[in-house]
């Protein structure tokens, strides 16, 4: 995290709030995906952007975890080893967080 996220006191500001809280919705929907997907998670879906062969679990908790990211309204340069390399939301004159 950076000075937007802590205040001067080490406390989170409302934009840090907002991502820790965000990071933990996604986690939370990730737990709950592996329980409900059990055997099936580990089927091969579809090609990664390396060319690896991704499990299905791994292309919807990566899915969760964006979407709760993408409810922030924030802007993120993502690194995602299941959907490449983008930029997730608007830019405002602002350097976006990054996210791998």
């Amino acid at each position: 995290m950076t000075s937007k996220e802590l205040g001067r006191n080490g406390a989170l500001t409302p934009q840090g709030r907002l991502l820790v809280n965000a990071v933990i919705n996604g986690l939370i929907a990730t737990y709950r995906l592996h329980e409900r997907l059990g055997d099936a998670g580990k089927s091969n879906t579809q090609l990664n952007p390396f060319g690896e062969m991704a499990l299905a679990m791994d292309i919807q908790a990566e899915d969760a975890v964006l979407n709760a990211l993408k409810d922030t309204q924030l802007a993120f340069q993502v690194s995602s080893e299941e959907h490449g390399s983008f930029i997730l939301g608007k830019i405002q004159n602002i350097q976006p967080f990054l996210m791998v």
